[in-house]
């Protein structure tokens, strides 16, 4: 759907989509990072570990030229549940509910402010839908520590390291030495 249709009813496929790509951006910007790609990953059958999900995630976004510190966003990932070549990601209607329902079920306060929905995106009316990209300042502080923590979880474990945590520390003030920051 191009940009003039947004402002008409999306089919419920769209919407769907639309939803099961607001459920897995967890940091509402409308882009899915590594990791939050990996949660639809996750959802379609990948087991993997971390470092074959970023190979994954990465051969994914140069076969699309996109920027993987930037992420994939809805067009592309509508176009990856909708493409049957081996190269998508097909997931008929009864998937993309299933999907929707699991991670509601697990998430429940994920984007219950909602927001506004982004140019060009479907109007669904639902609560998960696509965010346009916030402002400084804007997004709730629940997404900025997650982003935050996105950022220096540089192994994708879901934990911070003592390197990992010193990053985080030297940006928010920390100034010590390798003795200061042992003690910390």
């Amino acid at each position: 759907a191009g940009a003039g249709a947004a402002a008409e009813a999306a089919p419920p496929r769209a919407c769907r989509i639309q939803e099961l790509f607001g459920l897995c951006d967890g940091g509402g910007d409308g882009r899915l990072t590594v990791l939050e790609m990996r949660v639809f990953g996750e959802l379609t059958g990948f087991d993997g570990n971390p470092q074959e999900w970023t190979e994954e995630y990465e051969a994914l976004c140069a076969e699309h030229s996109v920027d993987p510190a930037i992420g994939i966003g809805l067009a592309l990932f509508e176009q990856l549940v909708n493409d049957e070549s081996d190269a998508g990601q097909l997931c008929s209607d009864a998937e993309l509910r299933q999907m929707i329902d699991k991670l509601e079920s697990e998430l429940p306060a994920v984007h219950a402010a909602g927001g506004e929905v982004a140019p060009g995106a479907p109007q669904c009316g639902s609560s998960a839908a696509v965010p346009a990209v916030a402002e400084e300042g804007s997004a709730p502080r629940a997404r900025l520590i997650s982003e935050v923590f996105e950022r220096c979880d540089k192994d994708l474990d879901g934990r911070l390291t003592v390197l990992e945590m010193r990053v985080f520390a030297e940006q928010t003030g920390f100034d010590g030495n390798e003795g200061d920051w042992a003690e910390e």
